[in-house]
């Protein structure tokens, strides 16, 4: 994601990726699953599952029982069985590292892993970890951070001990912000979105986007970039495509392991690295394999996302399909402008 005053020519490719099985005497060999299309050497997403239902649900006790290993050679494997780590009290990405941190090879081999994007899936997102250890074939594990179920070590793994954090939990579903993380409504021409920031996973970009609100900065800016399947951006530019003065730049965080995944709100930047100011652009789909860290050098380093739409997908969704044309030079202007007409802190 490139700020307006870097003019890129962009394509768009479109790979496909794919969940490959594995025979009961095995571990599977998984390869990310969904469709990416590459745009500005980045790229799009997929639909957006509906929040669940019920957002506060009482998950089962597991007690101090130590993690038993599932008989089942699909459970983690496959996108339609996955392991559930969520739960309010210990949820999201620090508890699905806890249950990686805790799996070992089936002799005891300690297991490295990393996460290799997210999928939406039934209400809810599922992230992808790649793992390996030695002398065995790499995998690959769903894990879904909302929702829970007692754990268990995928077959043909083990767990190194009770898992940590293994008690009733009240689960969170996707929409419910974590209770810690600040939440902002933002409020445009046609209409509001709620955007939890990730404080834990972010925090100068968090620290930068909320200097920007208690300010007022973002008042009477406009959505000045908008791409339907890609993304829309905004946070800098007035109606007139003036720049807003902004503060200094930010170092970029994009190397914190969270996701371009649809409904993220990431920090837009020049071709340098540590360019980030007020622009942000909100993901309108999956755009991890190309906007997310892979590399050091500035088109691979990628954009730190810093929060995501809890409520409001539908206005995110209304935006990115406005009419846009050229302006000054500009492409993917709106021709109505979108405004931000006021950004509060919950």
């Amino acid at each position: 994601m490139t700020t307006h005053s870097t003019k890129r020519r962009m394509t768009r490719t479109y790979m496909r990726r794919k969940l490959t099985g594995m025979t009961s005497s095995m571990l599977r060999r998984v390869t990310l699953a969904g469709m990416v299309a590459l745009l500005l050497g980045a790229a799009p997403l997929a639909q957006t599952p509906e929040p669940a239902q019920d957002d506060s649900i009482e998950a089962p006790q597991t007690g101090d029982a130590v993690c038993p290993i599932s008989d089942d050679e699909t459970y983690g494997f496959l996108a339609s069985n996955p392991v559930m780590v969520g739960g309010e009290a210990v949820g999201g990405p620090a508890r699905a590292r806890a249950y990686l941190d805790n799996l070992r090879g089936p002799g005891g081999e300690p297991i490295l892993y990393e996460r290799a994007g997210s999928i939406p899936a039934d209400g809810t997102f599922l992230d992808l970890y790649s793992l390996t250890y030695p002398g065995g074939e790499p995998l690959g594990i769903h894990i879904d951070q909302y929702f829970f179920e007692n754990l268990r070590a995928p077959l043909g793994l083990i767990c190194a001990d009770a898992f940590v954090g293994s008690v009733a939990v009240t689960q969170s579903a996707p929409g419910a912000a974590a209770q810690d993380n600040p939440v902002v409504v933002m409020e445009t021409s046609l209409g509001d979105i709620t955007i939890e920031l990730l404080q834990s996973d972010a925090p100068k970009s968090v620290e930068n986007f909320l200097a920007y609100v208690n300010d007022g900065f973002f008042e009477g800016t406009v959505f000045h970039r908008v791409i339907q399947q890609f993304m829309i951006q905004g946070g800098g530019m007035t109606a007139d495509l003036g720049q807003k003065r902004t503060r200094q730049p930010i170092q970029n965080e994009a190397r914190n392991g969270v996701s371009n995944a649809r409904g993220t709100v990431a920090m837009a930047r020049t071709n340098a690295i540590d360019s980030g100011t007020s622009q942000f652009f909100i993901n309108t789909v999956d755009n991890a394999r190309d906007l997310d860290h892979s590399g050091l050098n500035p088109t691979e380093y990628g954009y730190a996302v810093f929060g995501r739409v809890t409520d409001g997908m539908d206005v995110v969704d209304a935006i990115a399909a406005v009419e846009t044309e050229t302006q000054e030079g500009f492409p993917d202007v709106p021709v109505k402008p979108v405004t931000i007409n006021l950004v509060t802190l919950q």
